[in-house]
């Protein structure tokens, strides 16, 4: 299978988690109908985008020049595109929910000092399967896939769905039961040319992390997977980490983080992104909302596919879906609350404020409480 060459350029995707890293590579890989690059090979995705966490063992995208990732994304998909997104959410975003145990360093202390938060930009996982693959199975699914590979455009559905059949078939044959999924060293940085920086709106990304971690607890997802539920996993979060001498400054001041909800989140994700602002004055960058995508899905993928360099292929459209409903998971004095804690901790940092500004034009209180879709 083709491998990426010396010439290949790489663009990192960086994102907070549920800010849209993952909606853009997606999008990105069914238009062009090549497999993207991401730091978590651990976390793969087939054609239909059905995601496979430790199941799969992680392929680099050059094994030579990069033995310690970025690795392919995509398992189904042409490996060949001389422009990769490599997905990172850097440091300080580790999430146990994610089943991986994080040290305080993974949760918060990679954040406070940008030469080590940038480092992590190039750190990701690896999944290493303990059991080999069943060779007469493994022959088939390269040969299948060689051939879904081939097809080019939505219009081959008919002609491919067998064959994506077979082999979905094959890669649940032949997932690994048992692995080890390893933090990697920190690859060269050298080969990233550009950046693109997904946002989102800060109460959606809570919201939305809170949606997933519901869905892997029994409790919360049969009795408590409203806003009741997710004022009790804020107020579990802030009680688990803030007691973590990162955030010593702010332990005592009940009346800076008195009445706002997931406040050690929240600090997390401001923190996150004034690095990101320090990355993106020294690369070319491009900044993507993710609600532009249903806001103005044609013009916003059209930006990005310029900036990136790519094309979607003839036939090919957005593939972008949210099912989320729309609900009311914070009250607005709550909203309140956060805003003003936001606000005091981007005070004086012009590049943070200008990202986040549009969540709170006037009016924000209203139009995020009863009209925006908090989805994840």
């Amino acid at each position: 299978m083709y491998e990426s060459s010396y010439d290949t350029e790489l663009i990192w995707l960086m994102g907070y988690p549920f800010t849209g890293t993952g909606v853009t590579t997606k999008i990105v890989e069914y238009g062009t109908n090549k497999s993207m690059a991401t730091n978590y090979g651990d976390h793969l995705e087939d054609y239909d985008s059905e995601e496979y966490v430790a199941q799969f063992e992680s392929h680099s995208i050059d094994p030579v020049l990069y033995p310690d990732g970025p690795f392919w994304h995509n398992m189904d998909l042409e490996r060949d595109s001389k422009t990769l997104l490599v997905k990172t959410n850097c440091g300080g975003t580790c999430m146990h929910e994610e089943g991986v145990n994080c040290t305080a360093d993974e949760y918060i202390g990679e954040l406070l000092g940008f030469p080590k938060w940038v480092e992590t930009c190039r750190v990701g996982r690896s999944f290493k399967p303990d059991k080999k693959y069943e060779t007469d199975a493994t022959s088939s699914y390269r040969r299948l896939e060689g051939e879904i590979t081939a097809i080019e455009a939505p219009e081959d559905e008919q002609v491919g769905s067998s064959r994506r059949l077979q082999l979905k078939t094959l890669q649940k044959r032949t997932k690994a039961k048992d692995g080890k999924r390893v933090r990697t060293a920190p690859y060269a940085a050298n080969k990233i040319s550009k950046i693109v920086l997904t946002m989102r709106n800060p109460f959606v990304v809570i919201a939305s992390r809170f949606r997933h971690y519901g869905k892997h607890d029994e409790l919360y997802l049969e009795r408590f997977f409203n806003s009741k539920g997710l004022t009790m996993w804020c107020a579990e979060t802030d009680a688990k980490h803030g007691a973590l001498k990162a955030f010593g400054s702010l332990q005592s001041k009940t009346r800076i983080t008195g009445g706002v909800p997931c406040w050690t989140e929240l600090y997390r994700l401001v923190l996150w992104y004034k690095n990101a602002c320090r990355i993106i004055e020294r690369y070319d960058s491009h900044v993507v909302h993710f609600e532009d995508y249903t806001k103005a899905p044609k013009e916003t993928v059209s930006e990005l596919m310029n900036f990136i360099g790519l094309e979607f292929l003839e036939g090919k459209n957005i593939r972008f879906e949210q099912h989320s409903p729309l609900y009311k998971w914070f009250t607005e004095d709550q909203l309140i609350a956060m805003a003003r804690f936001m606000d005091l901790l981007m005070k004086g940092n012009e590049c943070t404020n200008g990202l986040f500004r549009r969540y709170f034009a006037d009016g924000w209180v209203t139009d995020i409480s009863h009209n925006n879709n908090w989805g994840g």
